[in-house]
């Protein structure tokens, strides 16, 4: 190479690349033969790599093996390795070939005799199902049959564009290899051929082009970029480009999920070929995360379904989900079959599949806070902890007189009660509240903070009267309208079911949720209906919300003892609605999910209400009560009832009813 002030020598390696084999097409093939034949060679082996454009892949594959001896015929092939340090290189003798850059002849297929090597990778130029293993030369047939006669094993590497064809000169019948390695576009009837002639057919699924994985690894790191999505995956030095194909390569990956299971969510499987489905559920089984899966597969195109492009994705989704059925793993699928990942359809797909996992990790380590005994007339929000208990959901009880005496003990100077009063006064106005009764709300939002905190809670449900009413002289609306504002999800007449409803949609939809009751009929639309409570829905709902009183239990307790309830009207918006409930009978978590819209429609009404249009409202209805559920829904601004189906169907084994 011409340098400034002088020349200097190419480094080895890169002037052999620059070496000109003939044969040249189907390199990506080859390629992905090479990198299969690199699973049947060891440390420490003898192998004979015949001259050839496949085995010429393979020795530039070779690097980082050690105590290997390789024999070669090819000139290129020894010059590759010949810079190895931990590869001993024998190059046989012989007559020189320029189009293969190889030696053949009787010279060279003397040297092989009263050799014993463990492994021969032997090249063709057609394999006719006639007349066996042809090569161009008669030369070349007398270096084959001694590299034959001195291997333990022979492996044939081809690619299936030479299945069926002949050159002119043939070495004899198949039965002379033992196995062949080659790509997908093996025909059946081909490889019942080698089959008959006891010969091992290796690989068909695993040779697709690298240039498919690598456009895949690319495209999906971006969308996770796009997404804002951390992904943990292998480094693609650390297997073929990033990618399981191996069981080896499915412990790597399992060891790398392992070290990051408490990062981990939910795993996506990426098709960007058929795949190899053993790999991708050994993974999953290895790495034993018992999270979401979601299986994606990439769509071929006509214009390009010859050997080099098709992907075959669409059988190879198939051939997963079997095994991870027969593997006992959950997974999830996209909304079409096959699809791109820069696909917008399928990037909604990714991201409802990370709500399902949210709802998944959230739901399976709830702690809520049950404070207070449930209301002597409220058998409708009976529940038992123990089913709730070993589906992971934690209730930690508080008798409601520890948090009211901790609460009598405040005083108006505590630093904690002032800031909670001004952070009550931000978010919502005092209006006619005497300011007796904002204390009182102040001091009873500390106790239940660090009760919450103590214990660690995600959501509350709290004994919101009439004992709150009569010893204390408050309601504690406002405080479980700004812990549920807040996604610290609140309800009210100890419904512990109804506030675990409340957590799901809030993972689901990442914004507040709202405990209601089904109410009234609206006029005598038979789809629409009005939903009330009293006075603790998140502002999220409330843009007109204001602090009163609670009419309906001030006729029993006295109206100047319900300061703290809420006043507002919720607007049009997007709905999803649902609940979850213990069915002790038949000791099962059992739920039901739908969609719908909130409306603008009249309602001329006071507390926290709104006015819902649910298609097929009657049928729904007659669900709901043949089934035993409460009066108590939860609602949610969102549309996210497949994801919270999934989610709780699918993922944590409940009995799950879509309207």
């Amino acid at each position: 190479i011409k340098e400034h002030g002088g020349a200097s020598i190419k480094n080895v390696a890169d002037q052999v690349r620059s070496f000109s084999l003939i044969r040249q097409e189907n390199l990506e093939l080859k390629s992905a033969i090479a990198q299969k034949c690199l699973e049947f060679i060891e440390n420490g082996d003898t192998i004979i790599l015949d001259s050839g454009s496949t085995t010429t892949e393979i020795a530039k594959k070779l690097k980082g093996f050690k105590n290997l001896t390789v024999i070669t015929n090819a000139l290129n092939i020894a010059l590759l390795l010949g810079t190895e340090q931990d590869i001993e290189v024998i190059m046989t003798g012989g007559e020189f070939k320029p189009p293969t850059l190889s030696l053949t002849g009787q010279k060279a297929a003397d040297f092989f005799k009263g050799l014993n090597v463990q492994k021969l990778f032997l090249a063709t130029a057609g394999i006719s199902l006639k007349s066996g293993l042809t090569y161009p030369s008669i030369s070349d047939l007398v270096v084959k049959k001694a590299m034959i006669d001195a291997a333990e094993v022979t492996y044939l590497v081809a690619d299936s564009t030479k299945i069926g064809k002949s050159a002119l000169a043939s070495l004899g019948a198949l039965s002379l290899i033992d196995y062949i390695i080659t790509d997908n576009g093996i025909e059946e009837k081909h490889k019942e051929v080698f089959r008959d002639n006891e010969i091992e057919v290796i690989g068909n699924r695993d040779f697709f082009p690298d240039s498919l994985v690598e456009k895949a690894r690319t495209e999906i790191i971006e969308v996770f970029a796009k997404l804002n999505i951390k992904p943990i995956l292998l480094d693609n030095t650390a297997t073929k480009l990033g990618g399981v194909e191996t069981y080896k390569e499915a412990q790597k990956c399992a060891d790398l999920f392992k070290k990051h299971q408490d990062e981990i969510m939910g795993v996506l499987v990426l098709l960007p070929n058929f795949g190899d489905e053993k790999g991708v559920a050994d993974t999953l089984k290895l790495a034993n995360l018992n999270v979401p899966v979601l299986i994606q597969a990439y769509p071929d195109e006509l214009t390009k379904m010859n050997v080099v492009n098709r992907r075959d994705s669409w059988c190879g989704k198939i051939s997963v989900c079997n095994n991870l059925y027969q593997y006992g793993i959950k997974y999830s699928l996209t909304s079409k079959h096959v699809m791109s990942p820069s696909d917008p359809i399928f990037q909604k797909d990714l991201v409802d599949f990370t709500a399902v996992c949210r709802v998944v990790k959230g739901m399976r380590n709830v702690r809520i806070g049950a404070i207070g005994a449930r209301p002597g007339a409220f058998n409708t929000v009976r529940y038992s902890e123990k089913i709730l208990q070993r589906n992971g959901i934690t209730v930690t009880t508080v008798d409601l007189s520890e948090i009211l005496g901790k609460a009598n003990k405040l005083t108006a100077e505590d630093a904690a009660v002032k800031k909670h009063l001004e952070s009550i006064n931000a978010y919502v106005a005092q209006g006619k509240t005497p300011n007796e009764a904002m204390l009182q709300i102040a001091k009873l939002d500390v106790v239940l903070k660090e009760f919450m905190e103590e214990y660690a809670l995600d959501a509350t449900a709290i004994q919101c009267w009439t004992s709150l009413q009569q010893n204390y002289g408050c309601n504690v609306c406002t405080s479980m309208s700004i812990m549920s504002e807040n996604m610290l999800p609140s309800a009210c007449e100890v419904d512990v079911t109804g506030t675990l409803s409340m957590y799901a949609m809030q993972l689901a939809s990442g914004s507040p949720s709202a405990l209601v009751d089904w109410n009234n009929n609206y006029a005598d639309d038979p789809e629409k209906c009005v939903l009330f409570h009293c006075g603790n829905w998140a502002k999220s709902f409330l843009p007109d919300i204001q602090m009163g009183t609670a009419p309906i239990l001030g006729t029993t307790v006295g109206v100047e003892n319900t300061y703290g309830a809420l006043d507002g009207r919720t607007p049009a918006m997007p709905l999803t609605y649902g609940r979850i409930s213990t069915d002790d009978p038949k000791g099962i978590i059992k739920v039901y999910i739908g969609e719908g819209e909130l409306t603008n429609d009249s309602l001329e009404t006071f507390g926290n209400r709104a006015v819902a249009q649910i298609p097929d409202l009657q049928g729904l209805m007659q669900y709901v009560c043949k089934n035993g559920f409460e009066h108590h829904v939860v609602m949610n601004a969102s549309k996210t009832a497949a994801i919270l189906e999934e989610a709780l169907g699918n993922y944590m084994g409940w009995e799950v009813y879509k309207h």
